[in-house]
Parts: C-alpha cells; sequence; structure tokens
C-alpha cells in the first residue's frame, strides 16, 4: 500500500474535476510550482494511482442505452476465465469489463442501440460460455450522477453545489465521422494534445474546439477525468445494490447519498435492484457504517442491500465502437 499525502490528494481531485485543465492552473489551486506539480502528477502515474485519463460521454444522447451483465463462475480455470474476459473486452459495443468479488465474480456494462441488437450477444455469451457461468443478472440502467472523490480533500460532507456528470437520455443528437473521431480519441485519452487531435482528423485546430464546445452544448461530452486506483492507497471500490420497500423514496435515497464524500456514482435501474451505489471506502466495516448510519436515520426505506467490490477494471471505453455505426 502507498502512501499519499493531503497535497497528492488534492492534485487527484483537481485533475478528476478537469484533467484537461492547463496545468498553470490547476497548480495555482494546489498551491505548487508547475514543475514540481508536473513532477507529483508523474510520480502518480508511475506508481499506477492514475491508471488512466478518459473523457465522460454522454452515449445515451447519441441513441444509447446501458444493460449490465453480473455473473459468478462455475467450472473455472485461469486459462478460461481469461478467455471469458477476452471475450467481452473484446466486443465492441462494451463500457466498462471489471472482475468483482462478493455477489458477483464478473460485470460487464454494455452499450446497445436497442434489446434487438442485444440478444444476438446474449446468444453468444450462453451458447459459448454456458457451463461456466451461473446466476446471470441483467439491469437496465436508466441515469447515472457521477461524482469527483471529494472524500480527498474533504472527508466530511459534499457540498449541495459540487459539480456532478448527470448522465441520461435528454435527446438523440446526430453527429458525423468527425466528431466520432473526436469522441473515440478523447474517450481514450482526455489529455490528447490538440495538434495531434488536428494531425489525426486532419482538421485546424479552431474547428475542432468549436466541435468540442458544440458536443459539450448538447451533454455529449461532460467532462475530463482520470481513473484513480484506489487499492494503490488502501481504499476499497464497492458497489452496492439496494433494494427498497417502497419505490417512491428514490428521490430520498439519491439525495441522501449524494452528500456522502465517499459516494463516486449512483445509478437508477430495473431489472434486479432499485438503486446502485458506488463507493470509495477505506475498509467493509466503513461501507457497512455509512450504510447502516442511513438506515437508522431513515427507518423502513431500505429493504436490503448487497455489495460487490471491484478488484480489477479490464476495459472502460466510454463510447462504443462507431465504425459500423448507423451514426455514421
Amino acid at each position: 500500500m502507498l502512501n499519499i499525502n493531503k497535497k497528492d490528494r488534492e492534485i487527484l481531485y483537481h485533475l478528476d474535476f478537469n484533467a484537461r485543465k492547463p496545468i498553470r492552473k490547476i497548480a495555482r489551486e494546489v498551491n505548487l510550482p508547475e514543475n514540481t506539480l508536473r513532477y507529483r502528477i508523474k510520480k502518480l502515474e508511475d506508481k499506477q494511482i492514475i491508471k488512466r485519463y478518459y473523457t465522460s460521454i454522454n452515449s445515451y444522447n447519441l441513441g444509447f442505452k446501458v444493460i449490465k451483465f453480473y455473473t459468478h463462475y462455475v467450472n473455472i480455470n485461469s486459462r478460461k476465465q481469461n478467455e471469458i474476459i477476452s471475450f467481452f473486452s473484446n466486443l465492441p459495443n462494451t463500457w466498462v469489463v471489471s472482475s468483482k468479488e462478493g455477489e458477483f465474480d464478473l460485470g460487464v456494462i454494455f452499450w446497445i442501440k436497442n434489446i434487438n441488437t442485444f440478444y444476438p450477444i446474449w446468444k453468444k455469451i450462453f451458447s459459448s460460455y454456458a457451463d461456466y457461468l451461473t446466476d446471470s443478472q441483467l439491469f437496465f440502467q436508466c441515469e447515472a450522477l457521477s461524482f469527483c472523490p471529494t472524500y480527498l480533500i474533504n472527508a466530511q460532507t459534499r457540498s449541495e453545489y459540487e459539480h456532478f456528470d448527470h448522465t441520461r437520455e435528454e435527446k438523440q443528437i446526430t453527429i458525423d465521422s468527425s466528431d466520432v473521431k473526436l469522441l473515440i480519441n478523447l474517450a481514450s485519452d482526455a489529455k490528447i494534445p490538440l495538434t495531434k487531435l488536428s494531425r489525426y482528423l486532419n482538421l485546424t485546430g479552431s474547428s475542432i474546439i468549436n466541435r468540442i464546445n458544440r458536443l459539450k452544448k448538447n451533454n455529449i461530452i461532460q467532462s475530463y477525468r482520470i481513473d484513480i486506483d484506489v487499492t494503490q492507497f488502501g481504499f476499497l471500490h464497492i458497489k452496492t445494490d439496494v433494494f427498497l420497500n417502497n419505490l417512491k423514496d428514490v428521490k430520498q435515497v439519491i439525495a441522501y447519498f449524494r452528500q456522502c464524500p465517499y459516494v463516486v456514482c449512483i445509478m437508477k435501474s430495473f431489472g434486479y435492484s432499485h438503486i446502485e451505489i458506488e463507493f470509495h471506502v477505506k475498509n467493509l466495516t466503513h461501507f457497512h457504517q455509512i450504510m447502516i448510519e442511513f438506515m437508522d436515520r431513515n427507518p423502513n426505506i431500505l429493504k436490503n442491500y448487497k455489495f460487490v467490490q471491484t478488484s480489477k477494471t479490464h476495459k472502460l471505453q466510454w463510447i462504443p465502437e462507431l465504425k459500423n455505426s448507423s451514426l455514421l
């Protein structure tokens, strides 16, 4: 386990807030000389605390829906497990592929155009791997609220005014092939320089800036973030499935947990649980304390909760591969 000090925590928070912000501006915000800041960021990258820089993209507004597939392994060995992970990671429309511990062993999130486009994938999964997967569940995600890791700078509470990404379907936006290429490049590297984008897309810098601004205005590009490996400094990445006694309490649950500085995502879903909440926590005791505190303060709302721990993320791609998409 690596120790990170207060200054490193501030750097991580500000990078996750806007990874494309110029270094000179972040240096002022964290009160460090630019060269010192660059050195500290490089160390965080070398230690794999910062795993990647990515762009949060609202693919709902490109006409996609979200399906989540969670499952347990049976009759498994390491070779077959790696084969299954590679199978899902190589699918063009998987958003996240991650290994889990607890309620499930594997979690896969898909971008799909409609349920009919998912059915052939579903058939392929079970025609190939039915002997190795059991107790599988499908979730349908309606929307998500994604937060910066507030606990890095304030472990007490999160302000109601703190920025968050609200990923949901608002309106379907038509984009062209240059927009697709731009999004694919930004999704895989949020810090990619404008000069490289200009060369890859064969567009002027001003044209690219105009396209980015338009994609922001249409809430397709939401934010530029970092993928933090919290296990490197001793934290756990936990997702809990929340089951309610009454769906009328969804708003109350969301309003409560969005104030918790250890919550990094809240998702409205159906098909299995009613709400999914992702946490960065110190340990399992810390996680259960947060949940029990909610139940003590809000009796008779939660019927039950279950949880999984993310042990490794194999794929994180915020936009489907659109080369053959009807969007083009």
